[in-house]
């Protein structure tokens, strides 16, 4: 009994999934604080204007722009969940999840050095760097299910193999 429950945990990836799920529940959770933040940031400029020497209308546009990226997190992570769940092709969410994390992290890198000239401002950009590496290994290990003989059985139409 116990030999044949952990088969069919390994044979489905419910560790996997379940894992995945908490994840991507976390970058959910990040895309709407960063929404909120974002939205936060285009009504009162204020509080960004305070951290970065920037100008009220480059604090605003700065602040549309963080909100289209964690907008584009919070539906690739919602689309990466419901993919998990249903084994469907919404499981390639996780490639906008990685995708804009790591941009956002190259870019936070680039303006810390660059614009701010201010390196301490460059470690959130190296966390979104990790963020995006584990959405992207994530994502491309339970999206790469190997079809069993069942399954090539099942979708050929024949039966008993």
């Amino acid at each position: 009994m116990k030999e044949t429950i952990k088969n069919w945990l390994a044979r489905n990836k419910l560790g996997a999934r379940l894992f995945a799920t908490l994840v991507f529940a976390g970058f959910t959770y990040l895309g709407v604080n960063g929404v909120s933040d974002a939205v936060s940031m285009l009504v009162n400029p204020s509080s960004s204007m305070a951290l970065l020497p920037i100008s009220a209308d480059a604090a605003k546009f700065r602040a549309a722009i963080l909100l289209a990226l964690n907008l584009a997190i919070l539906v690739g992570s919602l689309a990466t969940l419901l993919g998990i769940w249903q084994r469907g092709g919404s499981l390639k969410g996780y490639l906008v999840v990685a995708a804009v994390y790591v941009g956002m992290g190259l870019y936070q890198i680039v303006s810390a050095v660059v614009q701010f000239n201010r390196p301490q401002l460059a470690i959130p950009g190296a966390v979104y760097l990790l963020l995006g590496a584990a959405a992207f290994s994530l994502g491309r290990q339970l999206s790469s299910k190997k079809p069993t003989t069942k399954d090539v059985g099942r979708k050929s139409g024949v039966a008993g193999r």
